[in-house]
């Protein structure tokens, strides 16, 4: 029994000594992680998700490049919106998470606009300016995802292709125009379109306060056509939408319905079809496979 005593005393002894140089060296906090182990664990598990949710919120970086005169424009991009606009300078402004991800490069003449594919860390945007509203003679190329705004411009050719974005043309005389969306909306709002070609999957047109010569075709959309002039002969071809167009000059009416739709003239109702020509004036045509024609 004794001999047993001895060696209990012993062990507490050197437990007593272990304890002491543990907490000495940090055995306290070794301890308690040990101890929280699955606490600290599933901790770190929401702290990674905050972290990753916080990831997809990146502050977004800006810088602007003077960059050498140009006439041409190319984009070759897959998501950034793109603004193209008089301004003071040739210059680029690209804004977004990752500022390297966008390519903008001057070379034999051209400002090419392009990025590495898709990404998924937040938006960009692309801002291009030039000196005079007649500084670029042609703008062309695709975008798939993103929107392009032009503003204040004289352009000789415009050719542009989207698959997923908008297209929007303010104070903007092109003397060619060739649009094709896939899904996504074409708005011209006081601008001249001398001779263009229009096409869209999905999406709607949207002509204000314009003058334009317009071949149109739209799968599924609606069209309105407000305070606008024709330069000549105009169509519109949709296979499921409205045509509706408000205070139209005097010009020629070729317009063309389904049965079941609505065909309404200054107040007047047609059945299917109106046809009505006038001397030296644009022929305005119009036909919607499931849609109404509407105006006044």
């Amino acid at each position: 029994m004794k001999k047993f005593y001895q060696i209990s005393g012993l062990i507490v002894i050197i437990g007593i000594i272990l304890f002491i140089f543990g907490h000495a060296k940090g055995g306290n906090e070794d301890i308690n992680n040990i101890h929280s182990g699955q606490t600290t664990n599933i901790g770190n598990f929401f702290n990674h998700n905050q972290r990753s949710r916080k990831s997809h919120h990146v502050v977004a970086k800006k810088r602007t490049f003077n960059v050498g005169k140009f006439s041409k424009i190319n984009i070759d991009a897959e998501e950034p919106n793109i603004q193209i606009t008089k301004g003071n300078d040739f210059q680029v402004t690209i804004s977004g998470p990752n500022i390297k991800k966008i390519s903008a490069k001057v070379e034999d003449d051209q400002l090419t606009i392009s990025d590495n594919n898709a990404y998924e860390d937040g938006t960009y945007q692309v801002n291009v300016t030039v000196p005079a509203d007649d500084s670029i003679t042609e703008i062309s190329g695709s975008c798939s995802e993103g929107n392009i705004h032009l503003t204040n411009l004289t352009v000789s050719d415009l050719n542009l292709q989207l698959e997923d974005g908008n297209v929007s043309a303010e104070n903007v005389k092109a003397r060619k125009a060739n649009f094709d969306l896939v899904d996504g909306d074409l708005k011209v709002n006081n601008s001249i379109l001398m001779n263009s070609t229009l096409n869209f999957n999905e999406g709607d047109l949207t002509i204000t306060n314009s003058q334009f010569k317009i071949k149109a075709t739209l799968g599924d959309g609606d069209v309105r056509v407000n305070d606008s002039k024709l330069l000549a002969d105009s169509s519109f071809n949709l296979s499921e939408g409205d045509f509706q167009m408000s205070r139209p000059p005097k010009i020629s009416y070729q317009l063309t319905t389904s049965s079941e739709d609505e065909l309404i003239l200054h107040g007047n109702n047609y059945h299917k079809h109106f046809a009505k020509k006038l001397k030296s004036a644009p022929l305005l045509k119009v036909s919607c496979g499931d849609g109404d024609i509407l105006i006044n």
